[in-house]
């Protein structure tokens, strides 16, 4: 299988961010985008191994933006969470 190198695909091209959003908060062994990991590194030319580990830092770093976006939004650091599972619960 291809490693994922700098000159491979984007193993998340073509993801949609809301369905990564919704799965961030879940465990890395969930599916990506509706289809399994092994599916969509076959789609996308790169290992299985790679693909996870790039869907985890993925939704790692967004939920980190996420968060300090909120943050600035907000009078009170304390309602992050609370104003997180809000916006959680509007995509559902």
């Amino acid at each position: 299988m291809a490693q994922n190198t700098p000159d491979a695909p984007d193993p998340l091209a073509g993801l949609n961010p809301a369905d990564l959003l919704r799965q961030g908060a879940a465990a890395d062994t969930q599916t990506v985008a509706g289809d399994g990991y092994s599916e969509a590194a076959a789609q996308t030319g790169t290992d299985e191994g790679a693909l996870r580990v790039a869907a985890h830092r993925l939704r790692k770093r967004y939920r980190e933006l996420l968060k300090n976006e909120i943050a600035h939004t907000l009078a009170s650091p304390e309602s992050v969470e609370a104003e997180l599972a809000s916006l959680m619960a509007a995509f559902r």
